[in-house]
């Protein structure tokens, strides 16, 4: 295959994290014809140390085509994405992103690069993502991938004239949704917690900046999506407590695809399934159950379609 995407991988102070997604990526079939790119971000006070370790271990990442090394001067987690993201897309028109929680399956480069050579000239879908969550009537259904709203960042692939910085750098998603009340609800319906969110964006744009969320609302409005597979070419090991938004919790885990891709069909005409977006939404929202959380959610419901309601958009 030529002309593959590079992979950017951004990272901070998890190394143990980080070596196995690297030592992961080594393992796929494509990774000696591949770029890597390694954006290490500088330390915060006290983190010195361990962002010294992580970049000791860095210079060491062999079996890519090439690897580069990026270490930012200054800490900033959106900065450090944001930039490798921009960067990449300049270079190459087009990017294959991990987070260093991110454990790939031996087929994840050669799902990504096929995907995006397939799909490069369907302007409906923005991104590629290699996560899906383990639900049975999706591994037993006949499509092989298919397409959501919901955007996920654990392991995903774009194009540059697909514009997601652009995307990234919008604050007003909640203004957009003004007089969109049918949009506004299946947001909330499928994904509440990404329905608060669009208003702290807005209220707060230099300490809420969350890309997953932004995209998403950004596919729900303008009817964009991402592809899927049926079956994870990722697993995300990073919820552990050990990163700036993960909590403790098994709803994540999934049984990586080891498929060579013989067996798996990239459709000429891929659907957007509704009920796909049902059952995911349902299982993500499963242990979200309580009293307390449902009595939050209708709080919710309320509060943001006020600030729907009374938003002023960025001039």
């Amino acid at each position: 295959m030529e002309n593959l995407a590079p992979v950017a991988v951004c990272t901070y102070s998890r190394i143990n994290h980080l070596k196995q997604t690297i030592e992961a990526l080594q393992k796929n079939t494509l990774a000696k014809q591949t770029e890597l790119y390694i954006f290490s971000d500088a330390p915060r006070i006290g983190d010195e140390e361990i962002v010294r370790k992580v970049r000791e271990y860095i210079r060491t990442v062999d079996g890519f085509k090439k690897v580069h090394i990026v270490e930012r001067q200054t800490n900033g987690i959106i900065e450090n994405l944001y930039g490798a993201i921009e960067q990449l897309l300049n270079i190459h028109g087009k990017i294959i992103f991990l987070e260093d929680d991110n454990v790939t399956s031996n087929y994840f480069l050669k799902f990504m690069n096929e995907s995006l050579n397939h799909y490069q000239d369907d302007k409906r879908i923005l991104t590629i993502s290699g996560y899906m969550l383990d639900v049975k009537e999706i591994h037993e259904g006949k499509d092989d991938v298919f397409l959501q709203r919901i955007f996920s960042a654990w392991g995903f692939a774009t194009w540059k004239d697909r514009k997601i910085i652009e995307i990234g750098n919008k604050t007003d998603f909640i203004c957009l949704l003004k007089g969109k009340y049918k949009i506004a609800n299946k947001i909330f319906k499928y994904n509440p917690p990404m329905f608060k969110a669009l208003s702290n964006i807005k209220r707060m744009p230099n300490k809420v900046n969350p890309l997953d969320y932004k995209i998403s609302a950004y596919q729900f409005l303008f009817d964009k999506y991402t592809l899927y597979p049926k079956q994870s070419f990722v697993k995300n090991i990073g919820a552990d407590g050990s990163g700036v938004h993960a909590k403790v919790t098994n709803i994540w885990d999934v049984e990586l695809n080891e498929s060579n891709l013989s067996d798996i069909k990239l459709a000429e005409n891929v659907e957007y399934n509704e009920r796909y977006e049902k059952l995911i939404s349902e299982r993500a929202m499963s242990f979200r159950k309580s009293l307390n959380y449902t009595m939050r959610k209708i709080f919710n419901y309320v509060w943001v379609f006020f600030h729907i309601i009374f938003c002023k958009k960025d001039k």
